[in-house]
């Protein structure tokens, strides 16, 4: 059994060090797995490995379609690698856009985090590397990403590539 299976999101307070995509895909699907109203996804590049996974794609139909309270909000900047390399998270945006928002950065970031029901992080300080810290149950540094994924969502746009495709 995987020792990421055991920890339960805005319970288990213990700090992962991530080492590889792989560390990163099993934390951020096992948290979105566990998530039950909101998902903030903060990735220039929204890397498929992470986010394009059908255990992923699952869980963010799960929550939206959830709950009438439910928030899935994704930041990043490059639309050619989300059209060209995603094929599952863009059609699923496409029809739940009501419930899931997007929007395009209007600058490239060297950071990259995730925050599930505003306890669980994942956090590369280092976007285009798949090092980083995790932790199911750390409120205070997900209110930290939560403030500055606001003040960055105001001021992002929605791209006319993913409007064209009533994203």
């Amino acid at each position: 059994m995987d020792p990421i299976d055991s920890l339960s999101l805005c319970e288990s307070d213990q700090l992962l060090s991530l080492a590889g995509r792989e560390d990163c895909s099993r934390v951020i699907h096992a948290m979105s797995q566990q998530a039950a109203l909101s998902l903030l996804i903060f990735d220039d590049n929204l890397e498929p490995g992470l986010y394009d996974h059908p255990a992923f794609i699952d869980a963010v139909r799960r929550i939206a379609t959830g709950d009438a309270n439910a928030s899935i909000r994704i930041l990043f900047y490059s639309p050619e690698k989300l059209l060209h390399r995603c094929h599952h998270l863009p059609e699923l945006i496409r029809r739940l856009s009501s419930r899931v928002e997007i929007r395009q950065l209007s600058r490239a970031y060297h950071h990259a985090f995730f925050v599930a029901d505003g306890c669980g992080v994942v956090d590369r300080r280092v976007a285009s590397r798949f090092e980083g810290i995790a932790n199911f149950n750390d409120p205070a540094r997900a209110a930290e990403l939560n403030a500055f994924f606001n003040t960055t969502w105001e001021m992002s746009s929605r791209n006319i590539e993913l409007q064209a495709l009533q994203i």
